[in-house]
């Protein structure tokens, strides 16, 4: 279903859910019940970090609107093998790995961001070799300078904007019908221009794509499908038809999957069985592995919940999370939650936040949250869907829930630069 339908036959179901005064059965946005998961899951095909998600938000169709910007300155499961076969018969089989253990001011009205009228700069101090220096020694809500990512730089209905790890380049969803497309740019400070669709994908009429990760030789490619996480593989210059991603997908909801570099990670939603109680069953985070030097196509194994102190473990409220971002080294994660506060039903417009916890290795357990205020706009929820190798560029969504009838456009794309410590 095209989703800006959705969204609007959201906003018709809020209207009529919110009408009973019987509050007490009210979850999510004061959408009762069953009806509340419908409109959530509209918003959830809306918000680029989840697709059809009953709690809180998703995207397809990313349009910079007139609207303000950011507050921040702005100047264990079985093991599994995939096994493809490309055209001329030959099978690529993804090798098992070793199993194991990993664990604002109140206002009606959207307040302006600062905001530079001199054109993007780049955020990123350089060595003298040239490379941008590293920005993971500033605190994590440190320096950001936001800038709209404008839809008619990137053709229609762009989504799932996600960066390169080196940040020249950027993926992400768009045309119609929806493919995979790719946006180049020669410098840092430069904006992305309108990309072109990859070439050599293809798939059925009306297949509905979004969260996509490709790797750095463009030989792989991991998207959600219909509540699914889906793999292609090229040969020669077609990609191949999509298949399941071995070795996470369950009959449960699996979708909105992260990698790290070298493709060893995989951090991806799954519909749980924690219960918030306002918005009733919640998303989790799990993670997979696989050997770094696997195949293109290869499945993972040893899937295990990511745990948050905090955010995650607390057995008297299960706060939600969406939106995985996880860093090109695997140590860093960017999420979207309300922790540290407790969801109220009559207060939601801007209850989701930019979150980031990190670990000292791939194997050590997930330190405690730190929220990047900075990006978050009052009366907006806020999503992050990548980041850069050096932690200098990022790039996050926004969408409006409760719906507007006032907003014209309820999802927005940024990305955010910051520069290095002297």
């Amino acid at each position: 279903m095209d989703t800006r339908r959705e969204i609007l036959q959201a906003g018709r179901l809020s209207r009529r859910a919110s009408r009973p005064a019987d509050r007490s059965t009210l979850d999510l946005h004061g959408l009762p019940g069953r009806a509340s998961l419908t409109a959530l899951a509209a918003l959830a095909a809306l918000a680029a970090c989840t697709l059809l998600n009953p709690a809180f938000g998703d995207s397809q169709g990313l349009t910079e609107s007139a609207s303000a910007g950011p507050t921040g300155t702005l100047t264990g499961e079985d093991s599994a093998t995939a096994t493809l076969t490309d055209p001329t018969g030959s099978t690529t089989s993804g090798s098992d790995a070793t199993s194991g253990s990993d664990t604002a001011p109140d206002s009606d009205t959207t307040a302006a961001p600062t905001t530079s009228t001199t054109g993007e700069t780049d955020s990123s101090s350089s060595s003298t070799t040239g490379e941008p220096a590293d920005c993971w020694g500033l605190a994590a809500d440190e320096g950001w300078e936001v800038t709209p990512i404008e839809d008619n730089k990137l053709g229609i209905s762009p989504k799932s904007t996600r960066l390169s790890p080196d940040g020249y380049t950027l993926y992400y969803i768009a045309g119609e019908p929806q493919k995979p497309h790719v946006s180049t740019r020669a410098n840092l400070a430069d904006p992305f221009a309108e990309g072109a669709p990859i070439p050599g994908w293809s798939a059925a009429p009306g297949f509905t794509l979004d969260h996509i990760t490709v790797d750095a030789g463009e030989t792989e490619m991991i998207y959600t499908g219909t509540l699914d996480l889906l793999v292609s593989i090229k040969s020669g210059e077609q990609w191949l038809p999509h298949s399941k991603l071995a070795g996470v997908n369950t009959p449960a909801s699996d979708r909105s999957s992260s990698l790290n570099e070298d493709g060893s990670r995989i951090i991806f939603e799954r519909l749980g069985d924690d219960i918030n109680p306002v918005l009733g069953p919640v998303w989790r985070f799990f993670e997979a592995k696989r050997p770094s030097d696997a195949p293109p196509g290869a499945g993972f194994v040893g899937v295990m919940p990511v745990v948050l102190p905090g955010v995650t473990d607390n057995p008297d409220y299960a706060h939600p999370v969406l939106c995985a971002a996880l860093s090109p080294d695997g140590l860093r994660l960017l999420y979207g939650s309300s922790y540290p506060d407790k969801l109220d039903a009559d207060e939601l417009d801007d209850a989701q936040y930019v979150l980031m916890s990190e670990r000292q290795d791939l194997d050590s357990a997930w330190g405690p949250p730190s929220r990047l205020e900075s990006l978050q706009t009052p009366t907006w929820q806020s999503c992050p869907e990548s980041i850069s190798r050096d932690g200098c560029q990022m790039t996050f969504l926004q969408f409006k829930y409760p719906l507007d009838p006032n907003e014209p456009d309820p999802l927005r794309a940024f990305i955010a630069r910051r520069s290095a410590a002297p």
